[in-house]
C-alpha cells in the first residue's frame, strides 16, 4: 500500500485542467481552469469562461424549462471545446436550485466511559447517516414517480464533548457530534446533464455540488471570523436563502422570485418581449431613461419590490429558529440587478419588521472580495459564479 501511494505521488500532476459548469435557473455558464499543485496550497486560474442564457418563457412550464437549460449547457460545451484549451482531467458541474434539494444532518454518538475517535467511527457514523437519508428522503422522491441521486454528501463540522476541533481522530471523548450537508438530485436531470458533457469531452466520471454549498465555504473562508452569516443565491427563477450559524449551515430555502421576476413585470408594463424587456430594466436600474418612463417602471417595480421582499421575509422566518438573525449578507447575483436587490433588502421600513438587531450589510461575492484567491489569463472574463466554483473546486478536491 505505502509502494503504491508513493508511486502515485509521482503519476500525479503538477498542474491540471479542469472543466466547471455553472447551472442554474436563468444561464448556464462553463469555464476552463487550471489548478497548480507546485505550490504549498493548491491555486487555480481561470483560463476561459462562457455563459448561454436559458430562454425565459412568460409563463413557466418545467419540461420547457429543462429543454432550454440543456440548449444553452450544449451551447457552453461546444464553446469550450472550440477553445481547445486542453482536455479536461476532470469535470465538476455545480448545480443551483431547481435542480437540487438539501439538507443538514446532525449525527451523535456518544458512550460511557472515554473513547478514541477513529477514522473507522467517523466513516461508520457518516455512512449509517448517509443511509438514513436515502430512506427518509429519497424515496419522497421515488414516490412521486422521480429518481433521486445524492451529490454531495459533507462533513463541515465535528464536536467532541461540546467542542468543535478541526482534527479529532486519536483523541479522547465521551460525545461525538458531525453535522453533515447532503444534497441531492433527480437523476433524470443528472443523467441528462452527463450525456450532455459527455458528448463533447471524453471523461467518465463527473463531479457534482450545489452552488450554495460552494458559496458558503468560499465566503466562510474568505471571511474569517464571521461565523454567523446569511447566503443569498439570486437567480433567473430562484432566490435561494440559507443561514449560517456557528459555521453552519442549518437551513436553507427557497422561493420562486428571482432576476426574470422582474424582467416579466416590465415586459408586460410595456407589451413587450422578455428580450426587449431586459435592457430596459438595466437602463431604469442605472437611472438612463427619461423621467416620464422612469416614474412609470417606478410603480410597477415598487410593488416587485415590495412582492419579493415579503417572500424574502417568509424565508427567513422559516430559516431562523431563534430569536435573532445574522446582519451580514453574502449575495450572489447578477451585476446587473445587483444594486436593485442589495438596496431592497436595506430599505429601512423592511429591516424594522426583521429579526436582525442591526441594518443589514450586504456583501455581493465578486472579484472585490474574493480576486485574491484565484488568478485569471489575460482576456478571461470576471463571472463571479464561476469565480466560486473555481476557488470551491480547489478546496474540495484538497
Amino acid at each position: 500500500m505505502y509502494i503504491m501511494s508513493l508511486f502515485s505521488s509521482f503519476l500525479k500532476k503538477k498542474k491540471e485542467i479542469v472543466a466547471i459548469f455553472d447551472i442554474g435557473s436563468g444561464s448556464v455558464g462553463g469555464a476552463i481552469i487550471e489548478i497548480d499543485h507546485t505550490g504549498k496550497v493548491p491555486r487555480s486560474k481561470i483560463l476561459y469562461t462562457t455563459r448561454a442564457q436559458i430562454v425565459l418563457q412568460m409563463n413557466l412550464n418545467f419540461e420547457q424549462f429543462l429543454s432550454s437549460m440543456l440548449r444553452s449547457l450544449a451551447e457552453v460545451t461546444e464553446d469550450i471545446e472550440k477553445k481547445a484549451l486542453g482536455a479536461p482531467d476532470r469535470v465538476h458541474c455545480f448545480l443551483a436550485s431547481p435542480w437540487y434539494g438539501s439538507q443538514t444532518r446532525v449525527v451523535t454518538y456518544s458512550k460511557n466511559t472515554d473513547f478514541i475517535v477513529t477514522e473507522k467511527i467517523l466513516n461508520n457514523l457518516m455512512e449509517k447517516e448517509i443511509k438514513a437519508f436515502e430512506q427518509d428522503e429519497l424515496k419522497k422522491y421515488t414516490g412521486l414517480g422521480t429518481h433521486a441521486r445524492i451529490i454531495e454528501h459533507q462533513n463541515i463540522k465535528v464536536s467532541m464533548n461540546g467542542y468543535m476541533t478541526a482534527s479529532p481522530v486519536g483523541k479522547k471523548a465521551r460525545s461525538l457530534e458531525l453535522v453533515l450537508f447532503v444534497s441531492m438530485s433527480p437523476e433524470n436531470v443528472l443523467r441528462a446533464i452527463e450525456k450532455s458533457i459527455k458528448n463533447k469531452f471524453s471523461i467518465s466520471k463527473i463531479r457534482f455540488s450545489s452552488f450554495i454549498f460552494a458559496s458558503f465555504i468560499v465566503a466562510r473562508d474568505a471571511f474569517i471570523g464571521q461565523k454567523n452569516f446569511l447566503l443569498l443565491d439570486i437567480g433567473g427563477e430562484i432566490t435561494d436563502v440559507a443561514i449560517v450559524k456557528n459555521e453552519v449551515i442549518v437551513e436553507s430555502l427557497s422561493f420562486p422570485l428571482g432576476k426574470n421576476f422582474l424582467i416579466r413585470r416590465i415586459a408586460s408594463l410595456l407589451n413587450v418581449t422578455p428580450a426587449n424587456a431586459l435592457p430596459l430594466l438595466k437602463l431604469y436600474i442605472s437611472s438612463q431613461l427619461e423621467e416620464t418612463v422612469m416614474l412609470k417602471f417606478s410603480g410597477t417595480l415598487q410593488k416587485a419590490r415590495i412582492e419579493w421582499l415579503t417572500h424574502f421575509q417568509n424565508a427567513l422566518a422559516a430559516v431562523s429558529s431563534d430569536l435573532y438573525l445574522p446582519d451580514n449578507i453574502f449575495m450572489t447575483v447578477d451585476s446587473d440587478v445587483a444594486s436593485w436587490f442589495s438596496d431592497s433588502i436595506k430599505k429601512e421600513e423592511y429591516n424594522q419588521y426583521t429579526l436582525t438587531e442591526r441594518q443589514f450589510n450586504v456583501i455581493v461575492l465578486e472579484e472585490s472580495p474574493l480576486g485574491d484567491d484565484v488568478d485569471f489569463a489575460p482576456g478571461a472574463e470576471r463571472d463571479q459564479f464561476l469565480m466560486i466554483e473555481a476557488i470551491c473546486a480547489v478546496k474540495l478536491s484538497n
